[in-house]
């Protein structure tokens, strides 16, 4: 378990540390950081299912093709956890509050007393969909697989499938809030406009 957390820790700071050194040159998005708190469903197409809690927090800040750093934590019921840090995309369903989400990250595994992964990266590939309000409040679904793309010598990977609440939450980008929060639609990064002289709605 020490050897989990100490590993999760590295591999969370350094991704950090790699938005911190860039962040003057990322574009901000037009919707604010959020911390999501949810829970559901681990391991949901075999019969030995548990439930799961998670704790997620993603950056305002855009990289990769307009994706957006996140990180967070799952841990399920029977003693399992999972740190991870990756990217996320926010994808706004024409001129809805539905926001589509696909996202990617890789991660520490600890099995705990639950199903055994084969290895301790495991890389998660996630799909999303949210409801947005008029304050960026989110309620939406998740699902997602582990898979550690046969590093090692099995590879059962695992499925899980969550519930969560998300809200504005200002945690690295303390210098940057949006204007009329609560008047802002939703709007997609791949349609938004960075000026240096004003915060984006």
């Amino acid at each position: 378990m020490k050897k989990f957390i100490l590993m999760g820790l590295i591999l969370i700071g350094a991704t950090h540390l790699h938005s911190s050194q860039i962040y003057s040159d990322m574009r901000p998005s037009q919707n604010p950081p959020l911390l999501s708190v949810g829970g559901g469903v681990y391991n949901t197409s075999k019969p030995n299912k548990t439930a799961d809690f998670q704790l997620e927090y993603t950056s305002t800040f855009t990289q990769f093709l307009f994706a957006r750093w996140l990180g967070g934590m799952m841990m399920t019921a029977d003693g399992g956890a999972y740190l991870y840090s990756g990217i996320g995309w926010d994808i706004i369903l024409g001129k809805s509050r539905l926001v589509l989400i696909p996202g990617f990250a890789p991660g520490v595994y600890y099995d705990g007393n639950g199903k055994k992964l084969g290895y301790p990266i495991e890389f998660r590939s996630s799909i999303g969909l949210a409801y947005q309000f008029k304050n960026h409040n989110r309620i939406g679904c998740q699902y997602y697989h582990l898979s550690n793309a046969s590093m090692g010598n099995k590879n059962p990977g695992v499925e899980v499938f969550t519930m969560y609440f998300a809200m504005p939450f200002y945690l690295f980008e303390k210098n940057w809030e949006p204007s009329d929060v609560d008047q802002a639609p939703p709007v997609s990064p791949m349609r938004s406009r960075y000026n240096p002289s004003r915060p984006s709605p």
